[in-house]
């Protein structure tokens, strides 16, 4: 113990005298530090997107452009409660994350000299996730009647493998008829929202709709061919025509992973299939229809056969 102790004191003062040594450079503000951010660090990332659009937009804000030493954690809580006003803290919480990294990319990789703990200080608190919007047979129903309507002949076949694979809109869009092995009936994902790959075992119904789509493929390597806003545009359309307000493409998704806890399901089996990592996160969607718990328990008594 003394000796670790020891290794401790001895690193933690090697630490200090190179830093003493070695003149850090201090960015003039955290623009500069987000504009080396989007430019270095960004492109590494799988989608861009996001940080593409708002990036910019964090660089033009006036603590922002503070000079350094004189930005403060009181100018960042300011912009926080004011942005509180007009976004969702969850996606404050989003942009904090980038500012948070970014700050400490500099610390860690860059040897910039900026005030870290100001940025980690700042608190969003979250609010509690919304319950997990249900889609009954009938809904699910209209939305493929709806669909069939749809110029964009691809869109039954999304609708239905949301539902039938659980798979994210983009998961669906990136695959390859090379990821599709309709003899052993799975689909493997290689790029997913959390980097990690998994197999897909297909339903008999998802099974049918990949091997239309195969026969209607003309050789295309793609199982899609349609671009992640051609799909938002047209589940619009669809939504509107089933009159399915409040619906949006990732419910399928939801509905898909709620009916596997339904059907029996074990959480370890439902997340080697929707791909979530977080047991917490996952167990959002264990909660069974309310009408089916109630015909459960409208025919049981859990005590026994006792008169009341």
């Amino acid at each position: 113990m003394r000796e670790a102790k020891s290794w401790a004191l001895n690193a933690e003062a090697e630490a200090v005298a190179r830093q003493a040594n070695h003149k850090l450079y201090r960015p003039k503000n955290f623009a500069e530090v987000l504009e080396k951010y989007l430019r270095d660090v960004t492109p590494l990332k799988r989608n861009t997107t996001f940080e593409d659009a708002v990036i910019p937009k964090l660089m033009e804000c006036d603590w922002a452009k503070t000079p350094m030493n004189k930005l403060s954690s009181h100018q960042l809580v300011v912009y926080r409660d004011q942005r509180l006003r007009k976004v969702k803290a969850s996606s404050l919480h989003r942009q904090f994350c980038i500012i948070k990294h970014a700050a400490r990319i500099a610390v860690d990789e860059w040897d910039w000299d900026i005030p870290n703990n100001i940025f980690q200080r700042i608190k969003i608190k979250k609010n509690p996730p919304n319950p997990v919007t249900r889609l009954n047979d009938e809904v699910v129903s209209s939305l493929l009647i709806a669909a069939e309507e749809c110029r964009q002949g691809e869109m039954r076949s999304l609708i239905i493998l949301g539902v039938e694979t659980c798979m994210r809109r983009g998961e669906m869009l990136s695959l390859q008829w090379s990821q599709v092995d309709l003899k052993k009936g799975l689909v493997r994902l290689c790029q997913t929202k959390n980097g990690h790959f998994r197999d897909i075992p297909l339903t008999p119904l998802a099974a049918l709709v990949f091997e239309g789509l195969r026969r209607s493929s003309d050789g295309r390597e793609t199982v899609f061919s349609m671009t992640p806003n051609a799909v938002r545009l047209s589940f619009q359309r669809i939504r509107r025509r089933a009159k399915a307000d409040g619906v949006c493409f990732h419910h399928l998704r939801h509905e898909g992973v709620s009916r596997l806890f339904e059907a029996g399901f074990s959480p370890p089996e439902v997340a080697s299939i929707s791909g979530h990592k977080s047991m917490s996160q996952l167990m959002r969607y264990s909660h069974a229809r309310l009408d089916k718990v109630c015909a459960k328990m409208s025919s049981m008594s859990l005590i026994g056969t006792i008169q009341p």
